[in-house]
């Protein structure tokens, strides 16, 4: 159950919210539980939060920060999510069915088991992301100078032909199945 002081904050407006986490940098505010779906959350400071199992489905949150944030299993379908970060996030099991992510930061994550359908990736950045066992069905904007980035391409599903093709051939360990 979310902190009822820190839904109060965040209710008032996002600058208010921002301030409020920048002058409490020792606190890990408790928003657990939470519902922002539709809420327009842009320039937000999720940094360090736990928003696992939350939902924020159809929230507009460009240039978010939600990095070294735990998004695990989190409700992030159709949310607008351009030029968010998500440095150092565990986004394992998210779905971001139908987010727009151009732009988005997604170095050193686990975004291992995501939904990434029909999400647009336009110039979204990959570098040292796990995205084993993601889902990239009908994703757009995706090119192999991105998904090169990544760190791990294990039993990714539904990833463009052509893409698994130029992978294949510039980093093959990347789409190898794991040895047991």
């Amino acid at each position: 159950m979310a902190n009822p002081n820190h839904l109060e904050i965040i209710r008032i407006s996002v600058q208010d919210w921002n301030r409020w986490r920048a002058e409490n940098r020792g606190l890990t505010p408790d928003l657990s539980g939470a519902d922002f779906s539709y809420e327009d959350l842009s320039g937000v400071d999720f940094s360090g939060m736990d928003l696992s199992y939350d939902n924020l489905s159809s929230a507009t949150l460009v240039g978010a920060n939600l990095d070294r944030t735990v998004l695990d299993h989190t409700d992030l379908s159709d949310a607008y999510l351009r030029d968010a970060t998500f440095r150092r996030a565990n986004l394992n099991c998210v779905n971001l069915y139908g987010a727009v992510l151009a732009g988005a930061d997604f170095t050193d994550c686990d975004l291992s088991e995501g939904s990434l359908k029909e999400t647009d990736l336009e110039n979204a950045v990959f570098h040292n992301t796990d995205l084993r066992g993601t889902t990239f069905t009908g994703a757009e904007g995706l090119t192999a100078r991105q998904i090169l980035e990544a760190r791990n391409l294990r039993g990714v599903i539904d990833l463009d032909p052509l893409l698994r093709k130029q992978v294949a051939s510039h980093r093959p360990r990347l789409l190898a199945p794991a040895k047991d």
